[in-house]
């Protein structure tokens, strides 16, 4: 609370009491608040000044005095400084009074940047005027709806004119029921949402600084949760969000072209260890069909079961040279 020393250990609670209430105390925390604040206004509350038989009025009147010339009330506003005024009228009194302190307290002064260049600050205040919509707020006539939807309001407006006929009387009263159903029902919703929240007089004020305390602690846990999370989006994550895409190289086209001269090998050498088994299968039946028969072998047959004889040899040796799936289980001679 700004070093006052008429609040050290105190609970925001307890000082809200304070200031709110009438009191001796309440006095001099709003001299120390005026004195902190100018210290030409300390020179002009300064006890020693006042008349010994007025001390109290002319005290509450230089207070007056001061809070009117901060334009923090109004030049009758007593009850203000005595803390007799309505609560709402005494925290908007307070909350103007330390919200100017601290703008003070800060170092806000006439003396800123803000006065030396001019020139910077016309222009952003002209930049400002100009901008669409802001002329706006000085209508008589304020408008609560947002732009965009007051202007498609406007439209449906403009539409129903064009389209709609005379309503008859019985349309009208349909209307109006149907209007008077709504406003019961909104009623008695209403009236149920007040008894869920009906608070009781004494502590009502009490009641409102402890939501207020845990609404405030909400907010701080969910600014806590969202400053983690952005803390560990900008460590872990945002370098993988903006990397960019691999590039690919012009390899896939090569190597689609090997795997498929692979597969067409893989299949003909399953051809022809198929022809090696079904010629084996049929040496084996001749032998035993002419088992016991004279074999009488010309030389041209002779000769064809040589070359054949060799070709199957090649066979044999290609597929010893080939991958252990495509190895064969029969006997590793092969003869006619």
């Amino acid at each position: 609370f700004l070093g006052c020393p008429y609040t050290d250990e105190i609970d925001e609670a307890a000082v809200l009491n304070l200031l709110t209430n009438p009191g001796e105390i309440r006095l001099k925390i709003l001299h120390w608040l005026f004195c902190r604040y100018d210290s030409e206004l300390a020179e002009f509350l300064e006890p020693g000044s006042y008349s010994l038989g007025a001390r109290n009025d002319s005290r509450l009147q230089r207070l007056l005095s001061a809070a009117h010339a901060l334009c923090l009330c109004g030049s009758n506003d007593v009850e203000l400084i005595k803390g007799t005024a309505p609560y709402n009228d005494q925290i908007e009194f307070v909350n103007r009074f330390l919200d100017l302190l601290c703008f003070k307290e800060k170092g806000y002064s006439l003396d800123s940047t803000l006065y030396t260049r001019p020139d910077m600050y016309n222009s952003q205040l002209n930049m400002l005027i100009t901008q669409d919509g802001f002329l706006t707020m000085f209508d008589s006539c304020t408008n609560l709806l947002p732009r965009d939807i007051h202007m498609e309001v406007d439209n449906l407006k403009m539409k129903q004119r064009k389209t709609n006929k005379t309503q008859t009387l019985q349309d009208l009263l349909t209307l109006s029921e149907t209007l008077s159903l709504d406003i019961q029902t909104s009623q008695q919703k209403l009236s149920a949402l007040q008894k869920e929240m009906t608070l009781e007089g004494e502590d009502k004020d009490q009641e409102v600084l402890m939501m207020s305390h845990m609404l405030s602690t909400i907010l701080k846990e969910l600014w806590q949760l969202s400053d983690g999370f952005k803390q560990c989006y900008m460590s872990n994550i945002k370098q993988w969000c903006n990397k960019s895409p691999p590039e690919l190289s012009q390899l896939g086209d090569t190597i689609q072209t090997v795997h498929g001269c692979l597969c067409n090998f893989k299949r003909l050498l399953s051809n022809m260890n198929e022809i090696r088994q079904t010629q084996t299968k049929i040496n084996k039946l001749v032998k035993k069909e002419f088992t016991g028969f004279p074999v009488t072998i010309d030389e041209g047959s002779k000769e064809i079961s040589e070359s054949l004889q060799q070709c199957l040899s090649v066979l044999e040796e290609t597929l010893h040279r080939c991958d252990s799936r495509f190895k064969s289980n029969q006997p590793t001679v092969l003869t006619v």
